[in-house]
Formats: structure tokens, sequence, C-alpha cells
């Protein structure tokens, strides 16, 4: 997990902090022998930053980031060859996977969640609003919101959009949902949202990017976990991660209650249901 933590830092690390990342990139079996001493000797810093590093990775500090390095699993992070087995890809897969959602957890506040999650249940009106394969993420969530009774509306429509935020105010929300953060459709909607004083979530990476200059909240994604073609279907897997732990924070705010929003919403999948 340690390769997929730096690379979806690897926008907000300083200088220094980007030497210690391309060494360990570069030199990760090397890692797990050498004391922090000796990575900073060779990289002719102070061995203090490379503990702050560690820290602000997640980690305790050196000695637990360099555990992680121990588990990381190089060959698994490799293209896929068409003449390995079905078990090796497989493998794969799973690893990808875990670590990626270990990685979005390590990367999100649990006190921003907290403030998220407390602004979309506070919201008069919501809208979620995606791009291309990221709409399908925000119809998504829009209907999680919806089972739960919390007004939310999504549209591939960018014009009903506009429209429907025209009426907005600071008591409503706008959640963006964005790989990037530099979709123009997405930008235009949080500068409209700006206009209209509309209080914006980002979900969208860690890395700076102009949506994250617009947004009050926001909640990140990882990018970027491997250099296979794993990755374009992976990186998604992070967004359904953001989405299904939003709506398990918000259940769990009032169980009962949601529980039973949710349970009369699957009853009108039936066939023989007309109401209470």
């Amino acid at each position: 997990m340690l390769i997929t933590k730096i690379n979806s830092m690897i926008d907000k690390l300083t200088p220094t902090e980007r030497k210690i990342a391309d060494y360990i990139i570069e030199n990760e079996s090397e890692i797990r022998t050498l004391t922090s001493y000796e990575i900073s000797n060779k990289l002719k810093i102070g061995q203090s930053n490379i503990i702050r590093f560690s820290q602000k990775l997640g980690y305790k500090g050196f000695r637990e980031l360099q555990f992680d390095t121990n588990n990381y699993d190089n060959e698994l992070y490799k293209e896929v060859s068409d003449n390995e087995s079905t078990e090796s890809t497989n493998d794969r897969i799973v690893l990808l996977y875990t670590n990626l959602a270990k990685a979005t957890n390590s990367i999100n506040n649990p006190n921003t969640i907290d403030k998220c999650i407390k602004r979309i249940i506070e919201s008069k009106r919501i809208v979620v609003y995606g791009v291309g394969n990221s709409n399908l993420f925000a119809e998504y969530l829009s209907n999680n919101l919806l089972k739960m009774q919390l007004n939310s509306f999504s549209s591939t429509n960018s014009h009903i959009v506009y429209t429907t935020i025209s009426g907005f105010n600071e008591e409503d929300l706008v959640i963006l949902i964005s790989k990037t953060g530099e979709t123009r459709e997405i930008i235009k909607i949080a500068r409209i949202c700006k206009n209209y004083n509309v209080p914006i979530l980002a979900i969208t990476r860690l890395a700076k990017n102009k949506l994250l200059k617009y947004a009050d909240y926001a909640i990140y994604t990882c990018n970027d976990l491997s250099d296979s073609r794993l990755n374009a279907t992976t990186i998604r897997c992070s967004q359904l991660w953001v989405i299904d732990m939003i709506t398990l924070n918000i259940l769990k705010t009032d169980y009962n209650k949601y529980r039973e929003y949710i349970n009369e919403s699957e009853k009108m999948l039936s066939d023989n249901y007309y109401g209470k």
C-alpha cells in the first residue's frame, strides 16, 4: 500500500518529500533493509525529513512505513500478461482492490468525513453531478440519498443542472464527482455554485486541481495505483468506496429511521406493491 499512498499524494509533497518519494519508488526493495539514517545520508537530507515524510503518509514513523514496504509484492503490480495463470491475474486484482480501499481510507480524515456527512443530512436540496463514467457514480449516490428520503437529484444533462442550481442557496448542496477535478463542465458548475453561494462537496483526487479551489468540502479518491491496464478499472473502485462510505455513515446517524425509509423504497420494486 506504500506505493499507492505515495502516488495518491505526489502533488502534495514538498521538493524534499518528493525526493524521498522518488527514491522509495525507484529502490523499493532496498528500503526494506535500510534505516532512516542511512536513507537520509544517501539523499543528503536530515533524518527528521524521513520521519516527517512517513508521518505525512499516515504512518507513525519510518519503521511502520518500512513494514508496509515489506508487504508490497512488486510482481502483482506488473502489467497483465497473456501467459499468466487465472489465479495470478485474480490475485493481482484482489491486491489492487484491497490496497485501493485502504489507501482511499487513509487519505480521508474521519473528522472531515463527519463534517461532510453532517452537511449532506442538513441540506434542504442536493444535486449530485459527474461527467462520463463519474456520472454513473453520481446517479448511484443520488439514488442512495433518495432511498433515505434526502432530497437529492442527479442528471446527465448539464443544462438541467444549471437551471436547478440557479434556484439553490446556501442551505442547499451540490456534490461534484470528478476523477481529475479538471473537467470543463464540472468547473463551470462549480463557478455557477459560487455565484449563487451554493456550497460544494467535491469528490476528487487528492492532487491539486481546479475543482478543489471552489470546494467547501472535499472527499478524496485515489488515482494511479499502477502502470498496468488494471488502473483504468480500479480507479473507479475508489469512487465506489467513497460513495458506500458516505451512505453507511449517514445510515448509522439514525439507523432505525433510515433503515425504514430504505425498506419502504425497496418494497416499491415489487410488482404487487402499491403503497402502505
